[in-house]
């Protein structure tokens, strides 16, 4: 590793640029600081500037110091002043390692040379440096750009440890500030922010107050010196804070009536709230906030809940949390359905095989469906005398066929109070002109109370094969509609005295089938 990119390492420090002999840029290497300053001078000035601040223009005795030069002047442009000048009355020796000058310390000690030219001369000549790096030799009058100056101490402070949350900033006495050094020279003052706690670098570091004749001891009012002890004082309505150098107003919040938060300001306070609560009428309770009435707070397929303070993003029905995120849930997988299912987003649907409807009463069921006046009956392929029809429809025998036929419930009279009309599988009652239909079946009259005037009834039976087992065989006696409209008649007539005769009628239609028993 060269010296160079030892020095960025170790102490390479860009300072904050302001007006005047503010220096550009610095550097302190153990016991010694380096700083560069852009002043259009001659050198008897730039080395009074120096002096001032206890240093001296700077000496470049090793590659060491040639690598600082070259740190310090790497951003700027222009010729500086370096300390080393040919005394007043001399002549340049090219056989000496300086050629006859000496540094201004007043000792001509030195490892290290980079002249650019070997002339001789006896007028008094200072030497410049420039980005080259190379000593150049011009009249001590000239103006040049800037100059480089030197201060060297007996002891240096060590940083101080970073501390979380804090900055840190570094004020030194030789006209530079810095956040970030490897030695400290005496008589800086550090700063930490935001809290202003402050320490000053003598021999160590000693934590504000100090010396109340060293920078006011670090206080921001006034210092005062109680038993050789320094103290902070502030003025009247202010109080020290806890880093016990600066002052700030008395807290107004104190018996503030606040409910969550205080907020100091001018003289007075303010009243806040924490997230999800909004101020009271009052100024100082707080109430929770219907974040859910906030547009986007929660995600597709999403519901909001509200909570005090918060709120929170729940899965609307029929999805599930997945990766943060909802997902469809897949009702199909457990098979709800009577006979098909189609999952949906959220949901699900039920549907039927042809010649199936669904219930009205549970929609995850299927019903045997007739839409015309009569169709094939559902009959078990293993036991065929063994089948169903939808309701309203009764089973016919067609040889070997079963037919499921409609039930003409309007042929009795016996359902509707005045009109019917039949349907596939049920019937129609409405009323006459000036009645309205109630309760289904029964006609009032309109002035009595105003109503639909029909209404379409469900199935009023259902049809199927009964087996009656003796000890000998299986009887299955198949119910037709024409029987079923036979007792009705006949239970009309027996009214009119032709009961013998009706009940022969009835017994000619009847069929019985007898089939072989089961094994």
């Amino acid at each position: 590793m060269s010296w160079k990119s030892l020095f960025f390492l170790i102490g390479l420090n860009l300072l904050l640029i302001t007006e005047g002999q503010s220096p550009k840029s610095t550097l302190c290497v153990e016991k010694d600081c380096y700083s560069s300053i852009e002043d259009s001078t001659d050198f008897q000035t730039a080395q009074d500037t120096c002096s001032r601040q206890n240093g001296h223009l700077m000496t470049v005795r090793s590659s060491v110091s040639n690598d600082a030069i070259s740190v310090l002047i790497s951003h700027l442009k222009g010729v500086f002043w370096i300390g080393l000048q040919l005394p007043h009355g001399h002549c340049t020796d090219n056989t000496a390692k300086l050629r006859g000058y000496k540094w201004t310390t007043g000792d001509e000690n030195t490892d290290f040379t980079n002249w650019r030219d070997m002339g001789s001369s006896c007028s008094q000549l200072c030497v410049s440096v420039s980005r080259d790096l190379k000593w150049t030799e011009r009249p001590c009058q000239e103006k040049v750009d800037g100059f480089l100056c030197e201060y060297n101490f007996n002891k240096t402070c060590k940083p101080l440890p970073q501390v979380e949350g804090e900055s840190v900033q570094y004020i030194t006495p030789l006209g530079f500030t810095a956040t970030d050094l490897t030695s400290i020279p005496p008589g800086t003052i550090v700063v930490f922010n935001p809290s202003e706690v402050k320490a000053y670098c003598a021999d160590d570091w000693i934590q504000g107050p100090w010396d109340c004749q060293v920078e006011n001891g670090g206080c921001e009012h006034q210092c005062q010196m109680n038993n050789s002890k320094p103290q902070c004082f502030c003025p009247p309505g202010e109080e020290l804070k806890d880093n016990k150098v600066t002052c700030e107003k008395m807290n107004p919040c104190f018996n503030s009536g606040c409910e969550h938060l205080c907020v100091p300001h001018d003289d007075g306070f303010t009243c806040m709230c924490h997230h999800g609560f909004d101020l009271q009428e009052d100024v100082k309770r707080c109430r929770d906030i219907d974040d859910c009435k906030l547009q986007g707070v929660c995600g597709p397929n999403e519901v909001c809940v509200n909570t005090i303070g918060s709120f929170q993003c729940n899965c609307t029905a029929g999805f599930k949390k997945s990766d943060d995120k909802c997902t469809d849930i897949n009702e199909c997988s457990n098979n709800p359905c009577d006979q098909e299912c189609v999952n949906t987003p959220g949901s699900y649907k039920c549907t039927c095989y042809e010649g199936y409807v669904q219930s009205s009463e549970d929609h995850t069921k299927c019903l045997l469906h007739c839409p015309t006046a009569e169709c094939l009956a559902e009959c078990d392929l293993n036991t065929p005398w063994q089948c169903n029809c939808p309701e309203g429809y009764v089973i016919d025998e067609r040889g070997l066929e079963y037919y499921c036929v409609d039930v003409d419930e309007c042929d009795s009279g016996t359902y509707c109070a005045q009109l019917c009309n039949n349907t596939w599988g049920s019937f129609i009652c409405h009323c006459e002109q000036g009645f309205y239909l109630r309760n289904q079946f029964d006609c009032e009259p309109e002035d009595a109370e105003q109503g639909s005037g029909m209404t379409i009834l469900p199935p009023l039976m259902s049809s199927f094969v009964t087996p009656k087992t003796t000890d000998s065989d299986v009887t299955i006696e198949l119910i037709p509609y024409r029987v079923i409209f036979g007792a009705v008649v006949f239970m009309s007539l027996m009214s009119l005295g032709i009961v013998v005769i009706c009940a022969c009628c009835c017994l000619k239609q009847s069929k019985k089938i007898n089939v072989s028993p089961i094994i």
